[in-house]
């Protein structure tokens, strides 16, 4: 058994150690002086005894417990987080997995936001807008957008605007300070005062960016940065792995399946249904391999029968249902498929391609695959470029194989290009 004492022989013999930490959610919700928790999937290609600790997170903003601490990998810790009643904004920090001598061998960064309780609900609808007016532009540019386009009619009370400052800047604000921040607006015209509510003062947005002097803000805090890049990788602001926004409807009905099947701990199913829809294979096709961003498919009545395309979305979605990368050959899934698909397979393979049309899918040049198969039933694979450099491998040893492959891997799902373009096209 490898356990944790191991650690410094196997780095000297040159092996890549990595503990995965895998979150429930990397984007926690929270309001000032509340409890919330965060199931943290901790693994390894080895058996490890790694240890937990939280950087990064300031214990007048959130205190923390982790359950437990130390354990042999594979192994669920609990972090319980304490957010501070006086606590408001967005907080990014890591959890990372050490050895016995303190190095670090795995992290994940997550953020935590604090809601102030007078913020406007449609703040977080519209979260990923307005923290790219804020890096740009600052506090004063996002308050007039609200008062002109979601508070028209009804205007920001003072507390309203305070939450929003607070919260975009990560901490408590006087009253002085943010009357000062009105009364500058109000003197710029930028917003006006009627009936104790502020309202836009201004519609041309070229008056108010030359009346703030955007030049002069400075931009790209780091809590409104990374939480940025998480909902721009696809994370959504609720705690499922899927973000509604910006996912076809047919898509986000294969994912929210395919995520409830691992729930329920039917995998094999999941990534049956996967195969046939969002991977494209054809009913008496076979999703072979995952590795990083890259998808590679047998199709029987193809020549050459592999084919590959590549997407990063689609990866990082399935990464965050908990789906493993590497070898992958799941059986047809009729009942499934036909329960929710009525033209069968033929429909449930235009889920690929209306992936295509939204962007998710990328190829690059051929690829050759080399698949190694042993005595014991286990396999190893290398996939290399056409110039012989190699792209991925896992457990190759073609010595010790009793049978070997090696193909040419198309990218494209058509080596006729005009199947691509009518035969398949989402409608």
């Amino acid at each position: 058994m490898f356990i944790q004492q191991d650690l410094e022989t196997t780095i000297a013999s040159g092996q890549r150690l990595r503990i995965e930490v895998k979150p429930s959610r990397k984007i926690i919700i929270a309001r000032p002086g509340s409890r919330t928790r965060v199931e943290l999937h901790v693994d390894s290609l080895y058996r490890l005894e790694p240890r937990l600790t939280v950087e990064g997170l300031d214990a007048n903003i959130a205190t923390y417990t982790l359950a437990p601490e130390r354990s042999e990998t594979p192994f669920v810790s609990r972090l319980e987080l304490s957010v501070n009643p006086g606590a408001v904004g967005i907080h990014p920090f890591k959890v990372v997995a050490l050895d016995t001598l303190n190095n670090g061998y795995g992290a994940v960064n997550l953020v935590l936001v604090i809601q102030p309780q007078d913020i406007p609900p449609e703040v977080l609808d519209h979260l990923r807008t307005l923290l790219r007016m804020y890096r740009m532009y600052g506090i004063q540019y996002v308050i007039w957008y609200l008062t002109l386009h979601l508070y028209r009619s009804r205007g920001l009370g003072f507390k309203e605007i305070k939450a929003l400052y607070e919260f975009l800047v990560g901490r408590r604000l006087s009253n002085g300070t943010v009357g000062d921040l009105v009364k500058r607006m109000e003197r710029k015209g930028i917003i006006v005062k009627r009936n104790g509510r502020y309202y836009a003062g201004v519609e041309d947005e070229k008056l108010v960016l030359q009346a703030i002097d955007a030049k002069r803000v400075k931009a790209g805090r780091r809590g409104a940065e990374q939480l940025l890049e998480m909902l721009s990788e696809g994370r959504s602001m609720r705690e499922g792995t899927v973000n509604d926004e910006a996912i076809p409807l047919a898509v986000m009905r294969v994912l929210r399946e395919a995520e409830k099947l691992v729930k329920q701990g039917r995998t094999g199913e999941a990534l049956g249904l996967i195969q046939h829809t969002l991977v494209g294979a054809r009913e008496t096709g076979r999703w072979i391999l995952w590795v990083k961003d890259i998808f590679i498919y047998y199709e029987k009545k193809a020549r050459p029968p592999y084919h590959y395309f590549r997407s990063k979305k689609l990866a990082r979605i399935l990464e965050a249902m908990g789906l493993k990368q590497g070898f992958i050959h799941m059986e047809p899934v009729q009942d499934l498929i036909h329960s929710l698909f009525p033209g069968g397979y033929r429909e449930a393979r235009r889920i690929h391609y209306l992936l295509k049309t939204a962007g998710w899918i990328s190829y690059g040049p051929p690829l050759i695959l080399r698949i190694a198969i042993y005595p014991d039933g286990t396999g190893g694979f290398k996939l290399e470029n056409l110039n012989g450099k190699t792209v991925a491998i896992i457990n190759y040893d073609p010595r010790k194989a009793v049978k070997t492959v090696k193909s040419l891997v198309m990218p494209g799902e058509h080596v006729d290009e005009y199947n691509d373009n009518t035969y398949f096209r989402y409608r």
